[in-house]
């Protein structure tokens, strides 16, 4: 069996018993697998999304690496993804090394990719959490979206509304500096 029919298979099961799973999110682009170098900016409202972008380099041979340094100034191809009505986000573990340790491995979760989770089990502990406040509605948390991103140093999960990606080339503190005018504008 092929990995692509193995987590076809994987997600099918999942979905036929009603739990959560990991399905492939069109409309983001690839990241670099060698070094993304993935920052998170974010206010109560969005948050923004940014790693390098994979770029095929047609005179590598594979006997060396290249090291990327985010502060270097280089120009670079850099995915910006900004989450609109997000509730929360995380960047931190696991690696690629210790993706299998995820509780959505072996459920459609994969390597180098950008995800959407079905059956949300985070939105659901959201939703739960929020029952207290006197003015809760259950309807404030359908329409979410359960995005994530497996790196090769770290893995992002976000719950929002929705999100526009996109490419820009530039310095890494450029887009950076970039993406928190972003937010503020949008706030003053």
């Amino acid at each position: 069996m092929s990995r692509s029919d193995e987590l076809t298979a994987q997600r099918a099961a999942a979905a036929a018993n009603n739990e959560e799973y990991a399905e492939p999110a069109d409309g983001f682009p690839q990241c670099n697998t060698g070094a993304p170098l993935p920052h998170v900016i974010a206010d109560g409202y969005r948050t923004i999304l940014t790693y390098l972008v994979a770029e095929h380099d047609p005179k590598w041979d594979g006997t060396y690496v290249t090291v990327k340094d985010p502060a270097s100034g280089a120009t670079e191809s850099i995915a910006i993804t900004e989450f609109e009505l997000a509730r929360a986000s995380t960047l931190g573990p696991p690696n690629d090394e210790a993706l299998s340790g995820h509780r959505l491995w072996g459920r459609g979760l994969t390597f180098y990719a950008a995800h959407r989770v079905v059956n949300s089990t985070w939105i659901g502990e959201l939703e739960q959490r929020n029952r207290v406040h006197p003015q809760h509605k259950p309807s404030l948390f359908s329409g979410l979206t359960h995005y994530l991103f497996t790196f090769h140093d770290e893995t992002f999960e976000c719950i929002a509304r929705s999100h526009n990606a996109d490419v820009v080339t530039g310095t890494y503190p450029g887009v950076l500096h970039d993406a928190v005018g972003r937010l503020t504008r949008r706030h003053g």
